[in-house]
């Protein structure tokens, strides 16, 4: 166990469970023994917002790329829809990112924000298997530019469960459970 330090806590028997203090000498850490930690409340803070504010810019961006049809993804989606006209697919989707990351800015939507994203996220995995001769040099090992950018969206993936699974407005984290 490697203890963290704390502004309000530099005690050598103390240690930081999530944003929560626990002594060493207690032999259950799931017992609250202590104040939050002004440092693992403030690192939950900032990893909300950074989550948030990142999904927004992203989807932005990407967003506005395909609506004015710049986007160096235009190939792989359109070759991975290919049923669908390639400006109606690029325009499509194109709004409706930009749409996400538009919500994504404002914390009462942020929820709305996600569900869109995870509607998405399975349908950007789809180029691998519709069209993999441009997603890899050598199935499955080698990937192509456009394959390390499909597979980059597993971070997204987590970022999105950080964001979902963090307490919207609350402070308190679940315990975790150690014994060591």
């Amino acid at each position: 166990m490697i203890p963290l330090m704390c502004g309000d806590h530099l005690e050598q028997d103390k240690c930081v469970i999530g944003p929560r203090v626990m002594k060493e000498s207690d032999a259950d850490f799931g017992s609250d023994t202590s104040k939050p930690c002004r440092a693992g409340v403030f690192s939950g803070q900032f990893l909300r917002s950074f989550f948030q504010f990142s999904f927004a810019v992203l989807f932005i961006w990407f967003g506005a790329l395909k609506i004015f049809g710049v986007s160096p993804a235009y190939e792989l989606v359109t070759r991975a829809f290919a049923i669908f006209p390639p400006h109606v697919v690029n325009l499509g989707l194109g709004v409706r990112e930009l749409a996400t990351g538009i919500l994504f800015l404002l914390r009462p939507t942020v929820k709305l924000a996600l569900l869109l994203m995870a509607l998405q996220i399975p349908g950007t995995f789809l180029p691998l298997f519709v069209v993999p001769e441009i997603c890899f040099v050598k199935i499955p090992w080698i990937l192509t530019t456009n394959g390390e950018f499909i597979l980059k969206n597993l971070l997204m993936i987590g970022g999105g469960l950080v964001l979902y699974g963090s307490n919207w407005g609350e402070e308190a984290v679940p315990e975790i459970p150690f014994k060591g």
